[in-house]
C-alpha cells in the first residue's frame, strides 16, 4: 500500500488531474456534513468559518513568495483559522483546516504523489484543530492561545518532515540545500520556512490576546 501511494506517476498532469478530482469530491463530503451538522453549528460559527478561510488565504498571498519548490513564510496565515478553533471547538476547526487545505491546493496545484499530498495539505492543515485541545487545559488564554499554536506547527511540522523524506528521496534537488541525505534535507528544508512563519504567528497571536482584541472577537463569536 505504501508503494502504491508513494509511486510517482509518469505524467504531473495525470496526478493533479486525480487528485484534484478527489480533492473536489471531498470538499463536496464536507459540505455535506456541515449541511447536516448544521442543528449543531451556528450559523454565526458557519459564517465565522468563511471569513476566517478568506482571511487566512489573504494573508497568505501577502506573505514572502515561496521559497523553491514550494513552502513560504507568510503573514500568520494560519492564525485566523486557529482563532476560530479556539472560539469553536476542535470538530468545526477540523473541518475548517480540511478545507483550508483544499483551498491551499488549488491555488497552485502540485502534486508528487498521492501520499505526499495527504501530508502535505490534509493533515498538514488540519493542524489548526490541535490548538481548540488546550483552551480548557490552560486556564491563561494568552498561554494557552501560543502553546496550541506552537503545538499545531509541530504537527505541521512533522508532516512536511516526512513528505519531504519521500520527495528528497526521489531525487528531487532543492537549489540552496546541498546535500544527499533525505532526512537532512527536508529538517533544513521544512525549518527554514516554517520557523520564520510559526514565530510570526505565535507573536501575532499572542499581541492579539494581551491587548484584549481576542476577548472581544470572542465574545462577538458566542453573542446570540
Amino acid at each position: 500500500m505504501f508503494n502504491l501511494l508513494s509511486l510517482e506517476l509518469d505524467e504531473q498532469t495525470s496526478v493533479v488531474f486525480w487528485v484534484s478530482l478527489a480533492v473536489a469530491i471531498l470538499l463536496i463530503g464536507i459540505i455535506a456534513i456541515l449541511c447536516i451538522s448544521n442543528k449543531r453549528l451556528s450559523t454565526r460559527a458557519l459564517a465565522s468559518s468563511g471569513v476566517t478561510l478568506a482571511l487566512s488565504f489573504v494573508l497568505l498571498i501577502l506573505g514572502v513568495p515561496p521559497v523553491p519548490n514550494g513552502g513560504s513564510i507568510t503573514l500568520a496565515s494560519l492564525l485566523p483559522v486557529m482563532i476560530f478553533a479556539f472560539f469553536y471547538g476542535f470538530t468545526p476547526a477540523l473541518l475548517t483546516g480540511i478545507v483550508l487545505s483544499i483551498v491551499y491546493f488549488l491555488s497552485a496545484p502540485y502534486v508528487l504523489t498521492p501520499l505526499t499530498f495527504f501530508l502535505d495539505y490534509i493533515l498538514a492543515f488540519s493542524c489548526v484543530a490541535i490548538v481548540a485541545l488546550f483552551k480548557n487545559v490552560i486556564k491563561n488564554k494568552t498561554a494557552a492561545l501560543v502553546v496550541g499554536i506552537s503545538a499545531a506547527y509541530v504537527w505541521r511540522f512533522a508532516m512536511h518532515f516526512i513528505s519531504g523524506i519521500i520527495y528528497f528521496d526521489m531525487g528531487v534537488i532543492c537549489e540552496g540545500f546541498p546535500t544527499d541525505n533525505a532526512v537532512i534535507f527536508s529538517l533544513a528544508y521544512n525549518a527554514a520556512y516554517l520557523i520564520p512563519d510559526y514565530l510570526i504567528a505565535a507573536i501575532a497571536g499572542a499581541i492579539l490576546s494581551a491587548t484584549k482584541i481576542l476577548d472581544k472577537l470572542e465574545t462577538y463569536a458566542h453573542k446570540k
